[in-house]
């Protein structure tokens, strides 16, 4: 279970939290990008039966309004201040779209 509460710290299990530790640790990111669209792949080299915590991703951009697919929260979202942030699962690929 993660939880943020009102100051921005994350509440969950000490368990989960060492697990999220070691998987940004090991985790690389990869961007493509192919006109509108960016392909975002995480590559760990941990094993996904114990490492499986989601990753949060942040991507700087100056699109105003995105459509993202494979990710924990898959929907459309507005971009604020720059960055879009959505939690990602380790060895996936999430597909960014740009809106207009």
């Amino acid at each position: 279970m993660k939880m943020l509460i009102k100051s921005g710290a994350w509440v969950a299990p000490l368990g989960d939290v060492a697990k999220y530790l070691k998987e940004r640790q090991h985790t690389r990111v990869y961007i493509r990008q192919k006109g509108n669209t960016r392909i975002v792949s995480l590559e760990d080299n941990l094993s996904n039966d114990i490492y499986n915590v989601p990753l949060t991703l942040k991507i700087r951009t100056n699109w105003e309004s995105v459509k993202v697919t494979g990710s924990c929260g898959d929907g459309v979202y507005d971009i604020e201040d720059g960055y879009l942030l959505v939690d990602v699962y380790p060895d996936s690929t999430v597909i960014i779209r740009r809106r207009r």
